[in-house]
């Protein structure tokens, strides 16, 4: 949770991933957002770190703790806003970014990124709480079409319990 007037002010001074910044970061980073994108601000739920095992890939296990987590910030701590960073090959996923649930997803960043030291493109996929309860039962409800619950299986066949 992000407690801030103007969240793009916050990624672009790098303090989404620094506080405090380090000297070696530079200064700040030239967002390409659109114009109309709005502010967000307020209580601002940001999630990441969507990183699976390749064993597990393509369970669709992001699909299933990103809502429950957006269910649940939401719950416990108010929050008005639901944000996240993808990275360009992962918007490039329809199913990937349907899986995720977020209304809007927007070109944020293209150049040098310090804190990964490489060329970087990414996207801000964000939704408003209104957007997210509206979205959230049709998001839950495609999990599992015939309301069985999964089974996960990793690739080499091992099962959950």
């Amino acid at each position: 949770m992000i407690h801030t007037d103007d969240f793009a002010q916050h990624m672009s001074s790098m303090r989404l991933w620094f506080d405090p910044l380090p000297s070696e970061m530079g200064g700040p980073l030239n967002l390409l957002l659109p114009s109309d994108t709005p502010v967000i601000s307020g209580a601002v739920a940001h999630y990441g770190g969507h990183w699976v095992h390749p064993d597990w890939r393509g369970n669709g296990i992001p699909g299933i703790l990103l809502p429950m987590a957006k269910i649940l910030t939401m719950e416990l701590f108010g929050s008005d806003w639901d944000t996240g960073i993808v990275l360009s090959n992962s918007a490039q996923r329809r199913d990937l970014m349907a899986a995720y649930g977020f209304a809007k997803a927007e070109l944020c960043y293209s150049g040098f990124f310090p804190p990964l030291h490489r060329d970087e493109t990414f996207f801000l996929v964000r939704s408003t709480r209104e957007q997210t309860l509206r979205d959230l039962p049709n998001v839950m409800a495609g999990l599992r079409e015939d309301g069985e619950t999964p089974v996960l299986t990793t690739r080499t066949g091992s099962r959950n319990g």
